[in-house]
């Protein structure tokens, strides 16, 4: 079994986390929402620039953060580090069950539309793509079959077993043995006699209940191609199972690569992603700079690039909110910090250079746009790079860009991932969720348990209507947590509050000047204040989103509350039990919990639950995923 250390990443590895954590589906769609707000070229690239500059601030605050808590779970770990519980629950509640889930859910349907809008170019209309996947689905193949005697053979060898001698022990036990046992195998082998010759494919139950939802599937697709009806809305009801179909797949695949090493699988795709984004980063750029020398940039929007300037300040924090949202990300390998070998180098180093890079990019991206486009162009596109490329590219490269796009964004998807896996993982391992979800393969060191409940919530938040409403929501609480997260830092520097006296730093922390992580909190404050001021009703539902998740700390974690009652300690004891075999069996891991009352030396307590015991089922034998 490899070590810790062999499954950790890198610098490199790093940096292609915090690229890919960056850069995402926000370049292609938000420098229309800044230059709305703003309405000139020079104040939007000035915004961008700005929006840059804040996110290195608080990138290198992380920093000093994660590498003095060497924990993962970002926020989290730093409030807990803390004793601040009630805060960090609260928060964590909002960011795993709303914030996280919302952001796989919208990246995954943008990657689907992205995909099926590349597909429909070339191949055909999502009904017919829809008609194809149902009816490839349940296509039969022939099976080579055993002969009778074969097939008798298999059957008596696979029911004589150790059964025969500790079944019959007691006399009412040898009776039903005797009796009840054979007739009702005997039913139930006529019925799968049945179904066998029915559905002829190899796998048992599996393929019969496959064959089930894939014959649904045929007949929905069906009736989509014979109801009455228009061609678009055929189509309509078609692209939402098609889409359906490929994010699911994306995020599932996604599931079964992060189930892996970081380093040797997972850091390797990241480092993959992060190459195809910066080639189609660079393809925008070089187009741009070669239409710049052959025919000259818009007139307009160089010759008086501050005109019609806002002057308004709500709409400069507006824009300036669009901006972060897309340099969002940078706090990426906090919430990882244990799957990162000598964080005290490779995160300045990841910092730096992944920063550096993105910055660079997203401002020669916007110069590009603004040489091709005008202002009014800008302001009425949906979709930037799209518009771009119908104006520049021609011929393959015009069918390419929908594919480009899928590239950055399922980089983007998987580290958003990474994060929330880890998020809900030290969560978990704090007692502050079920145990089962901090259950870890120690093979490849990964919390499979926690990607598993992340997949599952982004698939079912897809179903909801609009989801980007959800996210304006909740996304200023984002501030709220980084505002006290840099609360904590200043208690550390400062050493303020005997707790943080007695337990102290790691050694070799990184150090930023005090007037770092200051600025920075002033800047979140100021933002939380002006969203309160600005969009006071979002924001309120923001807050009673908070609201819910103190009640339920106060409700479950709060030891004077239901926690008094023997019945629920009973009652919840027994449950996580349970859950904990099932998620050990399944995932082939281990139950990593850190103690209550055991946070001055955080020391990792695995819990070892057993396997069910085999005496009384000696032919079942569990497989679990490696």
């Amino acid at each position: 079994m490899p070590s810790r250390e062999q499954n950790m990443m890198g610098g490199w590895g790093a940096t292609a986390f915090v690229v890919n954590g960056i850069i995402g589906s926000g370049i292609f769609i938000t420098p229309t929402s800044i230059l709305n707000n703003v309405q000139s070229v020079g104040a939007s690239l000035i915004v961008w620039l700005l929006a840059g500059i804040i996110s290195v601030i608080g990138a290198f605050c992380y920093v000093e953060l994660g590498t003095s808590i060497r924990k993962s779970g970002g926020d989290f770990a730093y409030l807990c580090h803390m004793q601040w519980t009630t805060v960090a629950f609260t928060f964590m509640s909002a960011a795993n069950l709303f914030i996280v889930p919302c952001y796989l859910a919208i990246e995954m349907e943008t990657f689907a539309n992205y995909l099926q809008r590349g597909l429909r170019a070339h191949f055909c209309e999502p009904v017919h793509l829809c008609l194809l996947f149902g009816k490839l689905s349940i296509m039969p193949r022939e099976e080579n079959m055993m002969a009778s005697w074969g097939a008798t053979s298999h059957i008596v060898g696979n029911i004589i077993g150790s059964g025969i001698h500790y079944a019959n022990q007691h006399f009412e036990q040898c009776l039903i043995w005797i009796i009840a046992a054979p007739i009702a195998a005997t039913l139930g082998a006529f019925c799968y006699v049945e179904l066998d010759t029915s559905i002829r494919k190899t796998g048992g139950d599996l393929p019969i209940c496959a064959t089930i939802l894939n014959l649904f599937l045929f007949l929905f697709c069906s009736n989509l191609e014979n109801r009455t009806g228009t061609e678009k809305e055929q189509n309509r009801s078609a692209n939402y199972v098609v889409n359906r179909l490929i994010s699911f797949s994306c995020i599932i695949l996604l599931f079964f690569l992060n189930c892996f090493s970081i380093r040797g699988v997972v850091a390797r795709f990241q480092m993959l992603a992060m190459i195809a984004k910066i080639i189609a980063s660079g393809i925008i750029i070089i187009v741009g700079l070669m239409v710049l020398v052959t025919k000259g940039a818009q007139s307009d929007n160089f010759r008086e690039p501050f005109a019609n300037t806002s002057t308004y300040p709500g709409q400069w924090v507006l824009a300036l909110f669009a901006g972060l949202f897309s340099y969002d990300g940078w706090d990426i390998l906090n919430f990882g910090a244990e799957d990162v070998k000598k964080s005290h180098r490779s995160m300045p180093f990841a910092i730096i250079v992944g920063m550096s890079t993105v910055v660079t990019l997203y401002l020669a991206m916007n110069l590009s746009y603004f040489v091709v486009l005008s202002v009014p162009e800008v302001q009425k596109s949906n979709a930037i790079a799209m518009t771009f490329a119908e104006r520049t590219l021609g011929g393959f490269l015009q069918y390419a860009m929908p594919f480009l796009v899928c590239i950055v964004l399922i980089g983007s998807l998987n580290a958003t991932l990474f994060q929330g896996s880890r998020y809900i993982w030290a969560s978990a391992r704090e007692r502050h969720f079920p145990s089962f979800i901090s259950c870890i393969n120690r093979q490849h060191d990964s919390p499979r348990a926690a990607l598993f409940v992340h997949v599952l919530l982004s698939m079912a938040f897809s179903f909801l209507g609009n989801l980007e409403e959800l996210i304006s929501y909740v996304a200023f609480t984002i501030w709220i947590i980084r505002s006290c997260t840099m609360m904590t830092l200043l208690c550390i520097k400062l050493k303020i509050g005997a707790h943080t006296r007695r337990q102290g730093v790691h050694e070799k922390a990184i150090r930023v000047p005090l007037v770092l992580p200051v600025l920075f909190l002033f800047i979140c404050l100021a933002l939380v204040f002006v969203t309160i001021v600005q969009s006071f009703w979002a924001s309120a539902v923001g807050l009673l989103i908070l609201g819910i998740g103190l009640a339920v700390y106060v409700t479950f974690i709060w030891p004077h509350a239901i926690q008094r009652f023997g019945w629920y300690r009973r009652l919840s004891h027994s449950l996580n039990h349970t859950t904990c075999i099932m998620a050990q069996i399944a995932f082939n891991g281990n139950i990593e919990l850190i103690g209550q009352g055991d946070q001055q030396n955080a020391e990792r307590n695995v819990v070892n639950v057993p396997p069910p015991s085999t005496a009384h089922n000696a032919k079942s034998r569990v497989q679990p995923m490696q």
